[in-house]
């Protein structure tokens, strides 16, 4: 059988069945799913975001370079008074 969520299918997610990693796919066009024979299982689905680091990383370098040309101004226009 396959276990199927109504989760729509992304990349990032970590699938795990009695603590094992489990490889997932793309199920009824839109969903995520993966083959699993009937019994009893734990599962744990989780989700990290695609490019989340690299997000902030960018994020955090824009900030700095705003406060720097920030203070630059700001001492620029305290010269001029």
């Amino acid at each position: 059988g396959y276990f199927v969520a109504s989760i729509p299918y992304d990349e990032g997610f970590t699938i795990k069945v009695n603590g094992e990693e489990q490889e997932y796919e793309l199920v009824n066009k839109a969903f995520i799913g993966f083959p699993i024979q009937e019994g009893y299982y734990e599962i744990e689905i989780t989700y990290q975001s695609p490019w989340l680091k690299e997000g902030k990383i960018v994020s955090l370098v824009g900030f700095s370079l705003f406060g720097i040309f920030f203070l630059f101004d700001l001492r620029k226009k305290l010269k001029k008074d």
